[in-house]
């Protein structure tokens, strides 16, 4: 990622010394990360009745946020014209939403392959966590989640907290992950052979850091379900549009931050209970979306 973000800073310096990039739409995500961290921060911070401690929470929030928003403007300027260029249909799905446009019918297909996707993936890593006990070796430690916590299951602020969150990091994510896959088309006149080089990188790069982990499961375990989760992560950014690459990864982290227990009577069962069923509610209206033009076509068929 170091690397990566080194090499996305050259870019926008790049773009903006040839005026090339597109500002308004930096900006708008900019303002989006920015505003979604900050909310996040108040909520899932510990206030005081103190008023000058407050006034500094919000200080430091507002700072931690401003400086957050400023790399993502610095990272979509130096993505945006070489994704254009070279994979110019990734980023419309994401403008569209940034313009407000919601009734897009492909917004709907977006929302329905992102989180079928995240799905996915979060049934990889089970099957992941599971497969060493098959063959007599020992699993894995499962997956604790640093960003979330266990904070994130004790309120409603603190869940609604935690998934603004988890929305920020997988637009960071898949930004940088995008924008890698920029750096490697610029050097080559292929853009299959671009990203089937960049995602293989980015599976040694992620089995090496997952199995360096204490309590990591065997290698080739990690190995597998770092391929697949990798290679749906690229199928979906470069054929379904970043949008739906977002919304695949925070579907798979919630999936994982609030776990549903079979026992109802645990204490954060209704947590996790509200957030699948928002999920739920997500796909329902992204369903109606997709089938509601269709809809208005076929009535305007009917003869009267």
């Amino acid at each position: 990622d170091v690397v990566v973000l080194v090499a996305g800073a050259w870019l926008a310096w790049r773009n903006l010394h040839e005026r090339r990039g597109d500002s308004t739409g930096a900006a708008k995500v900019a303002g989006l990360v920015a505003g979604l961290l900050f909310l996040s921060m108040i909520l899932e911070r510990s206030h005081a009745s103190d008023i000058s401690t407050e006034v500094g929470i919000i200080r430091d929030s507002l700072l931690f946020a401003v400086s957050r928003g400023l790399i993502a403007w610095i990272g979509y300027i130096a993505l945006e014209p070489v994704v254009r260029r070279l994979w110019p249909r990734t980023l419309v799905g994401w403008s569209r939403a940034m313009a407000g446009k919601f009734q897009d019918p492909m917004m709907g297909r977006c929302v329905m392959v992102g989180i079928s996707a995240g799905i996915a993936c979060a049934i990889i890593t089970a099957a992941e966590n599971l497969a060493p006990g098959w063959v007599g070796q020992p699993p894995p430690v499962p997956i604790f989640d640093k960003l979330a916590g266990i904070n994130a299951l004790e309120s409603a602020p603190a869940a609604v907290g935690a998934l603004l969150a988890i929305t920020v990091q997988w637009i960071g994510r898949s930004m940088i992950f995008l924008l890698g896959l920029a750096l490697v088309g610029l050097c080559t006149p292929r853009r299959r052979f671009a990203t089937i080089a960049y995602a293989s990188i980015a599976v040694v790069a992620w089995t090496l850091s997952r199995h360096a982990l204490p309590g990591a499961g065997p290698w080739w375990s990690t190995w597998v379900g770092s391929t697949l989760i990798v290679g749906i992560a690229t199928y979906v950014l470069v054929r379904r549009r970043l949008l739906a690459a977002v919304i695949a990864g925070v579907t798979f982290h919630v999936l994982i931050a609030f776990p549903v227990p079979a026992n109802s009577g645990l204490w954060y069962w209704g947590t996790s209970f509200a957030v699948l069923v928002g999920l739920a509610l997500a796909v329902g209206m992204a369903t109606y979306v997709v089938t509601e033009p269709s809809a208005r076509v076929r009535a305007r068929s009917v003869p009267t």
